[in-house]
């Protein structure tokens, strides 16, 4: 039964503390570059949504063709407990260290979505710790269903 705690447990750290860790150090040793105008945020972030959205969909399905490509077993969870990870952090990942480079920050990435999406700052943040919620659960789940 401790092994199985100790294992849910690191989960959840690794689950949550990963994009925690991440955005604390981008936001902790970069500041964002103040944007003269909306078409100056539309233009410094248009290329990172694209790489952004493409590390989330890619992350979801490479991991989880492991099933037919390699011929997985499906009752194995190990590839779409890998794709619910990976479509959390290297999104984040990829927006930290392009802040830490001296880049556009995260303020400034949700200011992009406000503007071309139309989603205020707070549906914005909502969704994606709704996002962490889902991949905390299946990485939990999972964990559960193979003992």
């Amino acid at each position: 039964m401790t092994v199985e705690l100790e294992q849910l447990l690191f989960t959840a750290l690794i689950s949550f503390g990963g994009v925690a860790l991440l955005s604390f150090v981008a936001r902790r040793h970069a500041k964002d570059q103040p944007a003269t105008s909306d078409q100056a945020v539309v233009e410094r972030n248009a290329t990172a949504y694209k790489v952004v959205s493409g590390l989330f969909l890619g992350s979801l399905i490479i991991p989880t063709s492991f099933y037919y490509l390699f011929g997985v077993d499906d009752n194995e969870a190990w590839p779409a407990v890998t794709g619910f990870l990976l479509s959390a952090i290297l999104p984040v990942g990829y927006l930290s260290l392009r802040k830490l480079r001296g880049g556009p920050g995260f303020n400034e990435f949700l200011r992009y979505g406000e503007l071309k999406d139309g989603w205020p700052r707070k549906w914005q943040i909502s969704v994606f710790a709704f996002w962490l919620v889902f991949v905390a659960a299946a990485v939990i789940a999972s964990l559960l269903m193979t003992k």
